[in-house]
């Protein structure tokens, strides 16, 4: 076996950001706005929609997906969340709700099966930062 040595890239691929993230939300809620605008200032390629009834097997380039599941919402929601996974895509799924608690989002029924992500923003120097957090079973 001939061994060698592999020159380390000197310049990041920010990978991350060559996937776009698809926002099924409604555009008109301010803390969304918010948080697409965040995004957006980040350079990441965004697709907003209000369909949750996509085609996702055409969705190989999305690297997130960002669902409102507020009221009427929520079943669409979980039967999106269960479509991606069924497929066998291990897409990150965030849910975004203005009037539930985290606890509430077990009602998607992916909760348990592999973790709940969420955002939470700061205001800092008179700017927003989002966070985000990850909690795995």
């Amino acid at each position: 076996m001939m061994q060698f040595e592999a020159k380390t890239p000197t310049i990041p691929i920010p990978f991350h950001k060559l996937l776009k993230v698809v926002a099924l939300v409604d555009r008109n809620d301010s803390q969304m706005k918010a948080l697409l605008a965040n995004l957006a200032e980040e350079k990441f390629e965004i697709e907003i929609s209000d369909r949750y009834d996509r085609d996702v097997s055409e969705d190989a380039g999305v690297g997130a997906y960002i669902a409102s599941i507020d009221g009427a919402r929520r079943e669409p929601a979980r039967q999106l969340a269960h479509t991606v996974r069924d497929i066998g895509f291990r897409t990150p799924l965030w849910a975004f709700a203005d009037s539930h608690r985290i606890s509430d989002t077990a009602v998607l029924g992916m909760t348990g099966e592999y973790e709940v992500q969420g955002v939470y923003q700061e205001q800092e120097n008179g700017r927003i930062k989002f966070y985000t957090y990850v909690v795995r079973e």
